[in-house]
């Protein structure tokens, strides 16, 4: 969110160094991604309580986060990668309600007077329900989840540009976009190699081995 007044100039700057390097993170599913935007999350608590301007939809991202932290630490117990897919019918759905009720609860439930809802701020309200949503996707491996980081890494360069904030909140978001398209792509290609491995070594009749890498049955003496 593009809004400088009465925050130190650190706290964007720390916020998009650490999700930087965090979508670098959680393009190779490192479980331990999960704490930079635990911490981006909690200083933004930090410092929007006492100065009135507490994001609702924060509180949910830091939530998404945690729960993401503790399913991707349960997937390192047991030794196996995040599995990824493809995204269910029903959770579509239940992603688009998610982020209408985020996006209500952040627009409508501050303290924000009437007068100073408009446009950018609406657009804002939405643009704040988006994290949230795409960790909770990352969190079940969702490749989806990607292209809301993208589009939130867009709006920013959009945003900064109407609102005539300074040169870094553009490259930021040029920097983010491209480094989510990459863990889209990373994602895709997790989950078909395995598909395409399993495939090559499987067996063509059971109990004769396959020849490695044509499939074919092996020859007997």
């Amino acid at each position: 969110m593009i809004d400088m007044d009465g925050v130190s100039w650190w706290v964007p700057a720390l916020n998009m160094a650490l999700t930087i390097a965090a979508i670098v993170l959680f393009s190779y599913r490192v479980p331990w991604a999960w704490l930079l935007p635990v911490t981006t999350t909690a200083v933004l608590l930090a410092t929007g309580i006492p100065n009135g301007r507490l994001n609702t939809s924060t509180v949910f991202v830091l939530a998404a986060a945690l729960y993401g932290l503790w399913k991707w630490t349960q997937y390192r117990r047991e030794g196996i990668h995040v599995p990824l897919r493809s995204a269910h019918g029903r959770e579509w759905g239940i992603g688009a309600g998610l982020l209408l009720l985020l996006y209500l609860l952040n627009a409508f439930a501050g303290v924000t007077p009437v007068a100073e809802i408009g446009p950018v701020y609406l657009f804002n309200a939405l643009l704040a329900a988006l994290p949230a949503v795409m960790y909770l996707g990352f969190a079940h491996g969702i490749t989806q989840s990607w292209w809301l980081g993208v589009a939130l890494s867009l709006a920013t360069m959009f945003l900064s540009t109407i609102q005539n904030a300074p040169v870094w909140f553009s490259l930021y978001g040029a920097i983010a976009a491209g480094l989510q398209v990459f863990g889209y792509l990373t994602w895709q290609h997790a989950m078909r190699r395995p598909m395409r491995s399993k495939h090559r070594l499987a067996p063509a009749h059971p109990g004769r081995p396959a020849t490695p890498g044509t499939g074919a049955p092996g020859r007997t003496a």
